[in-house]
């Protein structure tokens, strides 16, 4: 095995100082020709840190948990990818849990908390479950990502969700569209932002239920509503599919009869034909953003939320038309 003496002495360098470069601890310390010195021989040797002692020596474990929903698609893998982006450069180890339903999310909060592990990151939280967060929060640094807990001990990495609805209605709006389906959700932000949007004009929102999750059923309560409605807005891109694929199955167009518009920024969405309109999150920015928010919590034993911006794209399912 490869030592920090082997670097040093094939770099012509102290050990300290060959210690600062490759631990990052002083790399201020030392000038650019040198760093880039003894990076190469640590190349050259294929050295890998010993990040088993280093734990030991500094009572960590570098190691953080991501408690994750079983949800799939490239707005979820871009989240990951961001996250395991900013792990790696931190020098961390990511301990992937996943849940499916409220029971195993506060199950999986409760084993978290035994584990060897320096942080967690918790991507979404049931309503009633912050307890369980709070709790975790006792064992290990805690933060929420694309959720806002709203708790003054959990900092979350978010995204406008006020924002999101007010570019999709507002994108709807100024295309003519006056009779809007919308789904609801968990977020009350979103459907504060939706009614902001239409405030200073005549259009009707109508929200459908919040029990309607899929893209399938708010079709179908669309359909039967009375209203003369032209547009849906599908609270994720996926929800957004689906709802394409029952208009096909229906003989109904997309645009020509109705319109939609999803959430996320899916990158299929730019394959489906009519291409998906939709208010883009940032994915990969908002798990690394976690992680930094994370390190400095796990460094100063608190952090502040970050709230990131969405962003319209346009592309071809909403039809512009005259009211």
């Amino acid at each position: 095995m490869v030592k920090l003496s082997d670097i040093a002495k094939r770099a012509k360098v102290g050990v300290s100082t060959a210690s600062y470069v490759l631990g990052k601890t002083g790399l201020h310390k030392v000038s650019p020709e040198t760093r880039e010195r003894i990076l190469a021989a640590a190349r050259e040797l294929n050295y890998v840190p010993n990040v088993a002692g280093k734990a030991l020596r500094k009572g960590m474990t570098y190691t953080a948990a991501v408690l994750f929903p079983d949800i799939s698609g490239s707005f979820a893998f871009n989240i990951i990818a961001g996250l395991e982006n900013e792990f790696n450069s931190a020098g961390y180890s990511m301990l992937f849990c996943k849940y499916r339903n409220r029971a195993e999310f506060e199950e999986k909060c409760r084993l978290l908390g035994g584990k060897q592990i320096d942080g967690v990151i918790v991507l979404g939280c049931y309503p009633g479950s912050e307890d369980a967060v709070c709790q975790l929060d006792k064992y290990h640094p805690v933060i929420s990502l694309a959720h806002n807990m709203d708790v003054a001990e959990i900092p979350s990495v978010y995204v406008d969700g006020f924002k999101v609805s007010l570019l999709a209605v507002k994108h709807l709006i100024d295309n003519g569209h006056r009779r809007i389906a919308i789904q609801q959700g968990v977020d009350s932000n979103k459907v504060a932002g939706a009614k902001a949007a239409a405030e200073n004009s005549d259009a009707e929102l109508l929200f459908a239920p919040r029990e309607i999750r899929s893209g399938k059923d708010f079709f179908d309560w669309g359909l039967a509503q009375n209203a003369k409605i032209t547009a849906f807005a599908a609270y994720s891109d996926h929800v957004a599919f689906e709802l394409i694929g029952r208009a096909i199955d229906c003989r109904v167009r997309i645009p020509e009869d109705f319109s939609v518009i999803g959430v996320d920024g899916e990158e299929f969405g730019a394959l489906l034909r009519p291409g998906l309109t939709s208010i883009r999150q940032p994915d990969f920015e908002q798990g690394a953003t976690a992680v930094r928010v994370l390190m400095q919590k796990i460094k100063n034993g608190q952090a502040g939320s970050v709230v990131l911006q969405p962003e319209l794209l346009e592309r071809a399912s909403v039809a512009k038309i005259n009211y």
